[in-house]
């Protein structure tokens, strides 16, 4: 993981106990994460909230019940030491970056939730054939 050479201070409002400024740090995948909290870049996770609004992507934008929150999953990023898995909103540095992130937002969100619900389904199905419970085509229509 490498620094930028941007500094900043984070707006998280959790307590500080390491002086700033804060950076981005370059994640292995190539992200930008801060260097406090942690949060994706905005630019990023804009490049990832557009890529989760495409069904046939494999990224998805989970909604948390904190209104300053997203979680990003991908399948190439098992975990944080891998690539930025959060975003929070106080990294939007300007009302144009977040009308950018709020456009494409809710779309990204809907989307996902789709995506997760077919994920599921076919796991579910995969589960049931592997128990003998459904046959090797799939449902066969009797519910």
């Amino acid at each position: 993981m490498g620094l930028s050479d941007e500094t900043f201070t984070c707006g998280s409002p959790s307590p500080r106990f390491t002086p700033g400024p804060d950076t981005w740090i370059r994640c292995p995948n190539g992200d930008r994460v801060c260097s406090f909290c942690g949060s994706l870049h905005p630019e990023d996770f804009e490049r990832l909230a557009k890529e989760a609004a495409d069904k046939d992507s494999s990224t998805f934008i989970d909604p948390t019940t904190k209104q300053y929150k997203w979680y990003v999953r991908r399948d190439e990023v098992p975990n944080a030491s891998a690539g930025g898995i959060k975003f929070y909103s106080w990294h939007a540095p300007t009302d144009e970056v977040r009308n950018r992130i709020n456009a494409v937002l809710p779309e990204a969100v809907r989307v996902s939730l789709v995506k997760i619900d077919i994920r599921a389904q076919d796991a579910l199905e995969e589960m049931a054939r592997r128990d003998g419970r459904l046959p090797e085509g799939g449902n066969d229509g009797t519910d």
